[in-house]
């Protein structure tokens, strides 16, 4: 699916992820790039990583068996890099879709920070989500990209933040 289809869908339950695809590339770029080759291609830099692991996304994996039978698996994104530019993609296998859940009470802002604000890569991308319980933050999750070989969680920061009250941490719900 192009960006710009993804950022079209995506627009009125998370804008902020919207704003990230926006200023991913130029209109013709967002036009044919694609979610899924966005993901495969690794990048430590790439835009979408870190949105799609604060919101939970799961990518289905399809290659053609020995027997010629289509052979599937499921994986959480979060478990999908191995290192630098190194995913769990076997020989013939490639993203067959993309879950996304629905936000369903989760808050989620995301922000990228470049040199240039238009068209221009990341020098960092973060995105965060949460569920506010009783003004206690909740089932927090915090991804980036450009801190490490490849996009990743920030598993340490979100147990920091797990049980922690809302007010105490500064976020605007």
């Amino acid at each position: 699916v192009p960006l710009d289809r993804v950022m079209d869908a995506v627009a009125a339950e998370l804008p902020d992820f919207a704003e990230v695809l926006r200023r991913f590339g130029s209109p013709p770029i967002r036009s044919t790039a694609t979610l899924g080759g966005n993901i495969a291609n690794g990048s430590p830099i790439g835009d979408s990583m870190p949105c799609l692991m604060a919101l939970g996304a799961m990518l289905t994996l399809r290659k053609r068996g020995p027997r010629g039978k289509d052979e599937t698996r499921r994986i959480a994104l979060d478990d999908f890099y191995t290192g630098q530019k190194r995913t769990v993609l076997q020989p013939g296998e490639f993203i067959e879709a993309i879950e996304l859940p629905r936000p369903q009470g989760r808050q989620f802002r995301a922000h990228k920070i470049s040199k240039r604000f238009e068209q221009d890569i990341s020098a960092t991308c973060a995105a965060m989500s949460w569920k506010l319980e009783g003004g206690r933050l909740r089932d927090v999750k915090l991804a980036y990209n450009g801190l490490t070989p490849f996009p990743a969680r920030a598993r340490k920061l979100e147990a920091v933040l797990e049980g922690r009250d809302r007010k105490s941490t500064r976020l605007n719900s």
